[in-house]
C-alpha cells in the first residue's frame, strides 16, 4: 500500500521522493492539515464501456446525481485518463454538497467503484492519502501526479 512507502521520519513518501502535504512539522511536532485547505471535492464514478448493463446502470447514476445534487458533471471518459485507471466521470461539487452527497454515494452506489477526494492542490496525497473508496479500490496510475 501507499502507507508503506512513506518515511514517517522525513515524511516523504519513498517511492515518488516527494513530501506529503498531509504532514507539516513545527519544532519537531506534526501539525495536521487545516480542513480549510480543502476547496471542494471530486468523484470519480468508474465503469465499464464495453458491457451494456453497466454503462446504462451509471448513465442512471448520473441521473439521479444531476437531478438531486448541485454539482458540475465532467464528461464520460470511455477510455483511462490520467491517473484513472478504466473509463469514469467526474462529478466537482463544494464543500457544502459533501455532506449530503457522500453518504447517498454509499447508499447508492450500485457496487461500483468510486474514488472520492479533497482538492487541496496536492494532488498525489489527494488522489491516495486523503482519498476514499466506494466499492472495489482500483489502482491508481500515480506516477505523473504532484504535490504542490
Amino acid at each position: 500500500s501507499y502507507d508503506l512507502l512513506i518515511d514517517y521520519k522525513t515524511f516523504i513518501c519513498r517511492e515518488y521522493q516527494q513530501p506529503l502535504s498531509c504532514y507539516r512539522q513545527r519544532n519537531s511536532a506534526i501539525v495536521p492539515l487545516s480542513v480549510t485547505t480543502i476547496v471542494g471535492y471530486h468523484a470519480h464514478i468508474y465503469y465499464d464501456p464495453q458491457n451494456p448493463e453497466d454503462l446504462a446502470s451509471a448513465q442512471h447514476l448520473r441521473k439521479l446525481m444531476e437531478e438531486k445534487f448541485a454539482a458540475s458533471f465532467g464528461r464520460w471518459r470511455d477510455v483511462p485518463v490520467g491517473p484513472h485507471p478504466s473509463a469514469m466521470f467526474q462529478v466537482a461539487f463544494s464543500n457544502s454538497v459533501f455532506p449530503e452527497l457522500l453518504p447517498w454515494l454509499m447508499l447508492n452506489c450500485e457496487g461500483r467503484s468510486i474514488l472520492v477526494h479533497p482538492e487541496t492542490g496536492h494532488d498525489l496525497d489527494n488522489h491516495s492519502l486523503q482519498a476514499v473508496w466506494l466499492g472495489e479500490k482500483l489502482a491508481l496510475k500515480l506516477d505523473n501526479l504532484k504535490n504542490s
